[in-house]
Formats: structure tokens, C-alpha cells, sequence
């Protein structure tokens, strides 16, 4: 695991209950936040030559990229990260009070090869029982997903971007030609949040 932690947090601090307030409007689209952000997180993503993961935090009201884990997948163990306001998490967030002490797990399934092309990369967001879950593009509120390609959802005040790791050429020098090449989201095996917060 590589962490990345570029929004002032600091290890060892209070880690502070979580505060639950009015939900705050997004100042900015997903694109925007993924095209203001991309200068800070496209370079320590094109050097990872091996398959694995990009866990990338933008804040959604500086539009500020706070934090990237990258997860290289590992043949025969799964490999995982936790994403929270505890100061433990490997993506450690600070910025907003409406996240979780322990938001998101991210676990990355094992490989079994190397190869370049060879590598399919498969991997869950499970949310670790927190308030309201995680919203995708299309304003579904979920509890976790499964995917083999990249995934983007808001939660705790933070737009997350997961994305593919291992072939540098998937990481353009134009922000806007990146977003252009991002491939469909197609998530399996969802877990919707139900009325009351529970799963169904």
C-alpha cells in the first residue's frame, strides 16, 4: 500500500465523533472535481507499472485533491485499505466532519499473474456501517459495490475515484483526455441502502 496525504492531515491528533449535519450541496461536478484534481494524482499514478488500484479523496467544496492509496493486487491474497477520519485509516481524511471515523474498506482480489494484459483486476467497496452510505453518479445511495473497472461515488463530503493502476499510458498528460478515456462504470453485486439505513 502508497499513501498520499496532500490536505494538512496530521497523524495523532483527536479523532473527534462524527457529526451528523444537513447534507451540504457539491460546489462542483464530478468532472470538474476530477479534472481540477488530476495534475495533483496523474503522476504518482503513471509510475506504478503494476496492476492494482487508485483510491483518490477530492474535496467537494475546495475541489482540492486530499489523499490517494495505491493497492498493487497480489497473487493468491487480497489486498485492502480502509478510508476514514481516524487518523489509523490508510486514507486518512480530515477535511470534513460528516465522515466517518472508519467510512469505506477497499479490497482488492488477488491476481493471478502479472503479466501486462494478463492482470484483471477485481476488487469491493464495502461501507462500514456509517449514517448514509455512498452515492454514485446516478444518486443512488449504496452500501457496496463490486467492480472490474473504475468506480466514482461521493461520501462524507469527498468525491472518490478508483481507478485502474500498472499501464502508464492510461494516465495522459490532459486531464480532459483522461476523463474522455474512462470507460463506463459498471458496478455488480450492489448493496442499496433501504429505508431506515439497513440492507436489503
Amino acid at each position: 500500500i502508497g499513501v498520499n496525504l496532500w490536505d494538512g492531515q496530521q497523524r495523532g491528533g483527536m479523532n473527534h465523533r462524527t457529526v451528523m449535519r444537513p447534507a451540504a450541496r457539491p460546489s462542483a461536478g464530478i468532472r470538474d472535481l476530477f479534472l481540477g484534481a488530476y495534475p495533483r494524482f496523474a503522476p504518482a499514478c503513471q509510475a506504478v507499472d503494476e496492476p492494482g488500484l487508485a483510491i483518490i479523496a477530492v474535496d467537494e467544496t475546495s475541489g482540492r485533491a486530499a489523499g490517494l492509496v495505491k493497492l498493487c493486487a497480489r497473487v493468491q491474497r487480497p489486498v485492502a485499505a480502509i478510508v476514514g477520519r481516524h487518523d489509523q485509516c490508510d486514507l486518512f481524511l480530515a477535511g470534513s466532519d460528516r465522515l466517518a471515523l472508519r467510512q469505506l474498506a477497499v479490497v482488492l482480489g488477488p491476481v493471478e499473474s502479472w503479466a501486462p494484459g494478463a492482470a484483471t483486476v477485481r476488487y469491493r467497496v464495502l461501507d462500514l456501517k456509517t449514517q448514509d452510505g455512498m452515492i454514485d453518479e446516478e444518486g443512488r445511495v449504496l452500501r457496496g459495490l463490486r467492480a472490474e473497472g473504475p468506480a466514482i461515488f461521493r461520501c462524507g463530503g469527498y468525491a472518490f475515484f478508483i481507478l485502474m493502476l500498472g499501464d502508464p499510458s492510461d494516465w495522459p498528460t490532459s486531464a480532459s483526455d483522461a476523463w474522455q478515456m474512462m470507460p463506463e462504470r459498471v458496478y455488480f453485486d450492489e448493496l442499496e441502502r433501504c429505508a431506515g439505513g439497513s440492507l436489503p
